[in-house]
C-alpha cells in the first residue's frame, strides 16, 4: 500500500508538470471538464458515466494489450522460461544477475521494440474511442460526440495509462536512487502523452480548416512545416522521443551501486529530459490546445479501421480455430481461459448497466430537487441505449481482445521450457541410510539438491500450509475459493487481493521463477509480479507439482537467504542433519526460516537466526502457537499438534563436517570426477556406520603397531576397501590418515604374491586340470629360481592347494617347465583388461630382450596395481569368475532432469566358473597348517571358512592381505612413506615383521571384526 501511495503521489506531481508544460491544451481540457452540464435531453446524465467507464474499460483492455504483447515479444527473442520472464518486466540492471542492458536481444526488445509498442497500443486505445463514440453517433443519428470528445477522453484515457504505468513500477527504494526511479519512471511515462499526441494531430490534418488554422495560429519555420504536415516525419520523430524518455528507466541506472555515480547521472538525465520535453511539448504540442480552443470541430468521421473487415474476420476465424484446436487437445486450460473471459464480460455487463442506472438515478434526484420535469424515459429506449453502447464498446476493443486471447493460446500451445542450469548444485554423495558422505566446497552460495522422494510428507504439509495453500490442486478444472485461491494455473487471485489489502500471496511457481531468475535482489513491483503469473501459467503446464515443488526447495534460501541454499544445505547447517532425521517441530522451524528476513519472530521480539540456539524455548513456544491455529482451522490433526508439544530443538547453526576422513571423500570425489557429474547427488553403497566400523579398526590397528608408526623417519601408511562380492559395492573404505587416497594411488605399487592366484588360475583356463598341475618347490640346474619365504625348498613337486597355502615362490617360477611361461602371463593380462585393471607401464612381456627378467619377476608379483584394481581382481575370482565393476554408487539424482538413475554396471564372465571356484577354495589353504595367514587365525570367528591371500613384495617394502568370508571381500594394504618435495614415496624400508600377512592381515581381521 505505501508503494501504491508513493505512485500516486508521483503521478500527480507528473499531472502538475505536463499542465506547466502544455499550458493552453490543459486549458482546453480544463474547460472541457468545467463544460460538463446537467443534461436537459433523454441521453442524461448517466451517458456521461458510461463514457467514462467505456474509456476506463477500453485502456484497460489497452493496457492488457500492451502488456501481452510485451509478454510476445519477450517470448520471441527469450531461449527459455527464465529469460522469458526477465525480459517481460522490461526493466535490466547490472546489479541483478542475469541481466545486461547492453546485450542485443535486450537493445532491441527493451529499448527499441517496446517504445513502437506503446506507439501501437495508444493508437488502437485512441482509435478504439473513436470507434465507440461514431457508433452511438451513427445509431443515433446526432452529433453526441465530436472530435474534441475524442481527444478530452483521449487525454484521460492516457492519463489513466500513466497511472496504471507508473503503479506497475513502483517499488520501495531507500535514497537518491528511489527519488531517480521515480523520476525515470515518470518522465519515461510522458511518452505516452506524446504518442496520443502525435496521433490526435495526424488526425486532425484530415480536417482541411484544422490543417490551414495551423499557419494562423504560428509562425512555421521549413523544418517545423516539414515535420508537422508529413505524418511519416512526425511519426519518426516522436518515436525517437520516446525511445530518449525511456532510456535510463530502461537501462536501470539509478539501481547503481555508487550513490555518487546515481547523482551525477540524475541531474545529467534530468538536464536532458527538460530539455526534451520543452522542446516538444511546450514548444511544439502546446499549439493544439490553441486551435481546439479557437475551432473547436464538433465532426466526427468514421474510424479509419487497420484493417479491411474481411481481413479482420479471416484473422477472428482464425483465433477461433486455434481456440478449437486447444479445447480438442488442453481442455483444462480452455476452461481455464474461458473462466476469464467469463468473468470479465459478466463483469464488465454488470459495471456498465450500474454505471448507467445510477445515472438516471442522479438525474431524477436531481430533477426532483430543481423541480424540473425529465422527458419520459421508456424501458425499450433504456434497453437500447445499453444495447447500442455494449455494442460500440465490443466493436471498439474486440480486435485488441482477439490478439490477447491469441497471445495466450500461444503461451498455452506452446510453453516456454524452464531450462534451469544452477551452477550452484554441486556433486554431493549420501550412504545408504542418506547420510552425508561428501559434500562438495565452492565459494558460491552452493545447493546440494535433493529429490522429491527424499522430502518427509510432513515438511510437504507444513510448506504448502504456509506458502501456497492451493498448490496440489492447481490444475483443477476451477478454483475452489475465488479470493483465496494461491494457484490455479500459477494464477494466484490471493496475490493480487494482498497487493491491495496489504501482504505477500505469491505462490510456489512463483517463488521458484524468481529465485531463479533474481537470485540474489527481488524488485518488488506489480509489473515483476504480472510477469511472474505468465511464466508460472506456462511453468504449469510442463512441470507436475512434485517437479516444481522439488526444483524450488533446491533453489530456495533458508535462515533468511544468509548462505544456506536448498532445503537440504539448510537442514544439514541449522541442525547437522539430513532433512529426513529431522522430527517434525524442526522441520516447522526451518519452514519458518524462508522469510526473507534475517530475524525470527517470538513472543517477546525479533531473535537473529545466528543465535536462535540460545533461545530455543521461545522459539518453539511460537512455533507452537502457529500449530495451534492451523489445528483451529483443521489443518493439523490432534495428534500432530501433541507430538509438536513434545519434540525438542536441536539447533546447531554451524557448517557441516561428514564423519567421512578425507581420503574416503577424495575417493568418491575422483569417480565422480571421472563420470564428469555436475550438480548430482549419488547414493553411495558405503554406509555411515561402515565407515564408523573401518574408523574404529584403523584406531585399534593403530594402538597394536604403536611402536611402529614411526621408524626411521617414515610413516606406516594403510588402506583397505570392504567389497560387497555378490553386487561388486564397495560397502567401505578407508584411503590412509592424510589427503592421499592409497587405494587408487598413482599407478599402484607390486603387488607380490597377490597375483599368484591368477597365474594358477591361467593354466585352468589353458586347459590344465587341478589335481594335475604339479610344480617342482626348488631349483632347477643352469635355472636361477628364487627362494620361498621360508627360506628353504621341500625339493619336491606340490600342487596348487599348496603353493597358494603356503605361498610358495619356486613352484610359480617353475611354471616353465610345463608351459610357455610368457604366452601364460598374456593371458593374465588379456584377462585383466577384461576387468577393466590398467595396463602396468614398466611392463612389456613382448620385450625379448626381458624375457628371462619377466620369466622370474611376473609370477612373484612384479607387476604394479593399485588396491583397488587388486579388490576388482579378487571379487572376480569370488564370484566364480564372473566381473561386476566395482562401485560405489548405486543410483544418482539430478535435478535439473528430476530423474534418479541407476548405475549400470559392466559385467562379463571372464573365467570359467569351475576354474574361478577352485582357486577360490584353494586359499582357505592358507588358514590351515603352515599357512601364511593362521597367525590371524584365532583373530577371526572361528565357525567361519575364510578364504585368504597374504602378500609381501620384494624386499618387503609392500604388503597385502585378502580376507573373504563367502560374502564380504577385505582387501588391505600397509607401506612406510616418507614426504619429499612434496611427493609422497612409498616403500621406502620394509614393513614391519617384513610380512604383509603379519601387518596388513592383523588391520584386515580388525576390520573384518569390526564390520562383524
Amino acid at each position: 500500500m505505501k508503494v501504491i501511495i508513493l505512485a500516486l503521489i508521483g503521478f500527480a506531481l507528473l499531472v502538475v508538470s505536463l499542465f506547466f508544460l502544455l499550458k493552453d491544451f490543459s486549458r482546453f481540457i480544463w474547460r472541457r471538464t468545467k463544460n460538463v452540464k446537467f443534461p436537459n435531453q433523454f441521453i442524461d446524465f448517466g451517458e456521461h458515466l458510461v463514457t467514462i467507464f467505456t474509456v476506463c474499460c477500453i485502456t484497460a483492455m489497452g493496457f492488457l494489450f500492451y502488456k501481452f504483447s510485451i509478454g510476445l515479444i519477450a517470448y520471441l527473442f527469450a531461449d527459455n522460461l527464465t529469460s522469458f520472464f526477465i525480459l517481460m518486466r522490461g526493466v535490466f540492471t547490472s546489479r541483478i544477475e542475469l541481466q545486461n542492458p547492453l546485450s542485443p536481444e535486450n537493445l532491441l526488445s527493451g529499448l527499441l521494440l517496446t517504445p513502437a509498442l506503446q506507439f501501437t497500443t495508444i493508437y488502437l486505445i485512441f482509435r478504439a474511442i473513436r470507434t465507440f463514440m461514431y457508433s452511438v453517433n451513427n445509431h443515433y443519428k446526432s452529433s453526441t460526440y465530436s472530435e474534441g470528445h475524442v481527444l478530452y477522453f483521449g487525454f484521460v484515457s492516457v492519463l489513466l495509462f500513466i497511472l496504471l504505468e507508473i503503479v506497475f513500477f513502483s517499488q520501495k527504494i531507500p535514497g537518491i536512487s528511489g527519488i531517480a526511479h521515480f523520476t525515470y519512471l515518470s518522465v519515461s511515462k510522458i511518452a505516452y502523452l506524446c504518442y496520443f499526441l502525435t496521433i490526435a494531430h495526424l488526425h486532425l490534418l484530415k480536417y482541411e480548416h484544422f490543417a490551414t488554422s495551423l499557419p494562423t495560429y504560428f509562425q512555421l519555420n521549413r523544418f517545423q512545416n516539414a515535420i508537422l504536415f508529413t505524418p511519416w516525419k512526425i511519426i519518426l520523430l516522436t518515436y525517437s522521443i520516446g525511445i530518449i524518455l525511456h532510456f535510463p528507466f530502461y537501462t536501470g541506472i539509478q539501481f547503481a551501486e555508487n550513490n555518487w555515480l546515481v547523482l551525477v547521472s540524475y541531474l545529467f538525465v534530468c538536464g536532458i529530459f527538460y530539455l526534451t520535453l520543452k522542446v516538444f511539448l511546450a514548444k511544439g504540442y502546446n499549439y493544439m490546445g490553441v486551435v481546439l480552443i479557437a475551432e473547436s470541430p464538433d465532426y466526427l468521421a468514421p474510424s479509419t479501421k487497420l484493417f479491411e473487415q474481411k481481413t479482420e474476420m479471416k484473422v477472428l476465424a482464425g483465433l477461433g480455430i486455434i481456440a478449437l484446436l486447444l479445447l480438442i487437445i488442453k481442455t483444462k486450460l480452455f476452461f481455464f481461459i474461458l473462466f476469464f473471459i467469463g468473468m470479465s464480460l459478466i463483469g464488465y455487463l454488470v459495471f456498465h448497466s450500474i454505471t448507467y442506472f445510477t445515472g438516471l438515478a442522479y438525474s431524477v434526484v436531481r430533477s426532483y430537487r430543481l423541480k424540473t420535469q425529465l422527458p419520459p424515459m421508456q424501458g425499450s429506449t433504456i434497453k437500447e441505449y445499453l444495447t447500442i453502447t455494449v455494442y460500440g464498446t465490443a466493436k471498439a476493443i474486440s480486435p485488441i481482445f482477439a490478439f490477447i486471447f491469441f497471445i495466450i493460446m500461444v503461451f498455452s500451445l506452446f510453453p516456454k521450457k524452464l531450462e534451469h542450469k544452477n551452477e550452484s548444485y554441486i556433486n554431493s554423495v549420501f550412504d545408504t541410510e542418506n547420510n552425508p558422505l561428501y559434500l562438495e566446497t565452492t565459494d558460491n552460495n552452493d545447493c546440494i539438491p535433493v529429490a522429491y522422494n527424499e522430502i518427509p510428507s510432513f515438511f510437504l504439509k507444513c510448506l504448502y500450509l504456509q506458502e501456497d495453500r492451493s498448490f496440489i490442486n492447481q490444475n483443477t478444472f476451477f478454483p475452489s475459493n475465488f479470493f483465496k485461491t494461491s494457484n490455479w494455473h500459477g494464477f494466484s487471485f490471493a496475490l493480487y487481493y494482498r497487493m491491495i489489502t496489504g501482504g505477500g500471496g505469491s505462490n510456489l511457481n512463483n517463488q521458484l521463477l524468481k529465485n531463479i531468475a533474481f537470485p540474489k535482489t527481488f524488485p518488488q513491483d506489480v509489473q515483476r509480479k504480472f510477469a511472474e503469473t505468465l511464466a508460472a501459467y506456462q511453468l504449469s503446464l510442463q512441470f507436475s507439482t512434485d517437479e516444481i515443488v522439488t526444483l524450488y526447495l533446491n533453489n530456495v534460501s533458508f535462515n533468511g537467504g544468509d548462505g544456506h541454499k536448498g532445503v537440504l544445505h539448510a537442514s544439514l547447517y541449522t541442525f547437522g542433519l539430513p532433512i529426513h532425521e529431522l522430527n517434525e517441530l524442526e522441520m516447522l522451524y526451518l519452514l519458518s526460516t524462508l522469510k526473507h528476513s534475517s530475524m525470527f519472530k517470538t513472543g517477546n521480539g525479533w531473535i537473529d537466526y545466528k543465535e536462535a540456539a540460545l533461545y530455543v524455548e521461545d522459539i518453539k513456544t511460537a512455533l507452537i502457537s502457529q500449530s495451534e491455529l492451523w489445528y483451529k482451522q483443521n489443518r493439523l490433526s490432534k495428534k500432530e499438534l501433541a507430538m509438536l508439544k513434545i519434540q525438542d530443538l536441536r539447533i546447531a547453526n554451524k557448517p557441516y563436517r561428514s564423519i567421512c576422513q578425507t581420503t574416503t571423500k577424495e575417493f568418491l570425489k575422483k569417480v565422480m570426477r571421472d563420470a564428469e557429474f555436475k550438480g548430482i547427488t549419488c547414493q553411495s553403497s558405503i554406509s555411515t556406520a561402515n565407515q564408523q566400523h573401518i574408523s574404529d579398526a584403523v584406531k585399534k590397528f593403530d594402538t597394536q603397531f604403536k611402536s611402529f608408526k614411526k621408524v626411521q623417519g617414515c610413516d606406516l601408511y594403510s588402506s583397505a576397501l570392504v567389497i560387497d562380492v555378490k553386487t561388486g559395492n564397495v560397502i567401505a573404505h578407508y584411503g590412509s590418515e592424510g589427503v592421499t587416497d592409497l587405494t587408487q594411488f598413482a599407478g599402484g605399487n607390486p603387488v607380490g604374491s597377490i597375483i599368484k592366484p591368477f597365474v594358477l588360475l591361467e593354466m585352468l583356463e589353458a586347459g590344465f586340470k587341478f589335481d594335475n598341475i604339479s610344480l617342482y618347490d626348488g631349483q632347477i640346474i643352469g635355472k636361477l629360481t628364487p627362494n620361498n619365504y621360508s627360506g628353504h625348498f621341500s625339493n619336491e613337486y606340490v600342487g596348487i592347494n599348496e603353493i597358494l597355502g603356503r605361498s610358495l615362490n619356486a613352484p610359480m617360477v617353475n611354471i616353465r617347465q610345463v608351459t610357455d611361461p610368457l604366452t601364460l602371463y598374456k593371458s593374465v593380462e588379456e584377462h585383466f583388461a577384461h576387468m577393466n585393471i590398467s595396463t602396468d607401464n614398466f611392463l612389456n612381456l613382448d620385450d625379448a630382450k626381458r624375457k628371462r627378467e619377466h620369466e622370474i619377476n611376473y609370477p612373484l608379483g612384479s607387476r604394479n596395481m593399485t588396491l583397488y584394481e587388486i579388490a576388482q581382481a579378487y571379487q572376480t575370482l569370488f564370484n566364480g569368475g564372473k566381473y561386476l565393476q566395482l562401485s560405489v554408487y548405486s543410483s544418482a539424482f539430478d535435478p535439473l532432469t528430476n530423474e534418479t538413475k541407476k548405475f549400470n554396471q559392466s559385467q562379463r564372465q571372464v573365467y570359467n566358473n569351475d576354474n574361478a571356484d577352485l582357486i577360490a577354495t584353494a586359499l582357505n589353504n592358507a588358514m590351515q597348517a603352515r599357512g601364511t595367514g593362521t597367525h590371524i587365525k584365532s583373530m577371526l570367528p572361528q565357525d567361519i571358512t575364510f578364504y585368504v591371500k597374504t602378500s609381501t613384495s620384494d624386499e618387503a617394502k609392500h604388503g597385502y592381505t585378502v580376507i573373504y568370508d563367502g560374502e564380504i571381500l577385505i582387501v588391505t594394504y600397509v607401506s612406510y612413506g616418507r614426504i619429499e618435495n612434496e611427493h609422497l614415496s612409498l616403500g621406502v624400508i620394509p614393513i614391519p615383521f617384513e610380512s604383509g600377512g603379519r601387518s596388513a592381515g592383523v588391520l584386515a581381521a580388525d576390520i573384518y571384526n569390526e564390520l562383524k
